[in-house]
């Protein structure tokens, strides 16, 4: 949002707490910032603060294991847009649609919740700004 992003910049990623708790969170971080090769933060929606969402620079992130349709990612895009605040965002949610049965990893597999999934479109955008 500021343009002050760097190729070596790190990452910040607004996660959305749910049901991912305690250590999963930081393993969630590890292996987004090996599939990235670049410092990862995760923030969770406990420990966010207006302050940190209004200073977010460059892409805005949020991932969460709900739907994206009027989800966390959608209420995060809405305070921007309320702020006259234009950012590139990424939102990594459940579609609104049918999901098959399947374990856990099955199913975030097929919504596009795996780190290496999320790193990859991360990759992309990060890429294009």
């Amino acid at each position: 949002a500021r343009g002050e992003q760097r190729a070596e910049s790190d990452i910040d990623i607004l996660l959305d707490k749910g049901s991912i708790r305690g250590m999963r969170v930081l393993d969630f971080q590890d292996e987004l910032s090996e599939c990235l090769g670049r410092p990862v933060d995760v923030v969770t929606t406990a420990g966010a603060s207006e302050l940190f969402i209004v200073a977010a620079a460059g892409l805005v992130v949020t991932c969460e294991e709900n739907a994206l349709a009027g989800g966390f990612g959608a209420a995060v895009a809405e305070f921007y847009a309320d702020h006259g605040m234009p950012v590139p965002m990424l939102r990594f949610g459940i579609p609104d649609a049918f999901i098959e049965q399947g374990t856990r990893k099955e199913l975030l597999e097929l919504c596009g919740l795996l780190p290496e999934q999320i790193a990859e479109r991360v990759r992309k955008a990060w890429g294009n700004l």
